[in-house]
Formats: structure tokens, C-alpha cells, sequence
């Protein structure tokens, strides 16, 4: 179960990323030479991220929880940690999957 669901959080951070890419980068390049748009690029990801994560009801850390026997009194952390981590992108995923050699 694990498996699938870090399938789609990484599906999710993929998507984000190209959206975000995709739709604010051309938008942020066209406004005037302003740092702070370009600085607000990596916030506006981990706002879409949690968005995506709440929208589908994505929590990585339920699996991880539950198989240590922990009861989890809500699951909104979970969901919102995972929507941070869709927000960090598919280069923090890969970084962070373990690789196999």
C-alpha cells in the first residue's frame, strides 16, 4: 500500500512541478524585474501541493504510522505534510526514494 501511494504523491509532485513551470515561470518572466515574483515561485508550489494533497486526500504518513501500531487522532497532518512534500517537487522525491543498484 505504501508503494501506490508514494506512485501518487510523486505523480502529484511531478505535475505540480510542470504546472507551475508551465503557467507562473512564463507569467513571472514577462513582469518587470521584481525578485520578489521570482522568490514566491517555490511558495506558490507548496501551496498547490497542499492543495493537490487535501483535493485527493493524500497522506503518505497514515501507511507509516500504522504499521508502527500508532492511532492517529486526525489525519490532516499527514495530508498536509504530504501536500508539502508534492510541493517540494519530483527532485526532492528522487532524492529522498532510495535507489536501487
Amino acid at each position: 500500500m505504501f508503494t501506490s501511494i508514494f506512485g501518487l504523491v510523486a505523480f502529484f509532485a511531478t505535475l505540480n512541478e510542470r504546472l507551475i513551470e508551465l503557467i507562473y515561470k512564463p507569467i513571472a518572466e514577462q513582469l518587470p524585474a521584481n525578485p520578489v515574483v521570482l522568490m514566491a515561485t517555490p511558495y506558490l508550489a507548496m501551496i498547490t501541493g497542499v492543495a493537490l494533497a487535501l483535493s485527493f486526500q493524500l497522506d503518505i504518513i497514515s501507511p507509516l504510522v500504522t504499521a508502527l501500531s500508532i492511532d492517529l487522532v486526525s489525519p490532516w497532518p499527514g495530508i498536509v505534510i504530504t501536500g508539502l512534500i508534492i510541493g517540494s517537487g519530483s527532485n526532492f522525491l528522487h532524492d529522498i526514494w532510495p535507489q536501487t543498484k
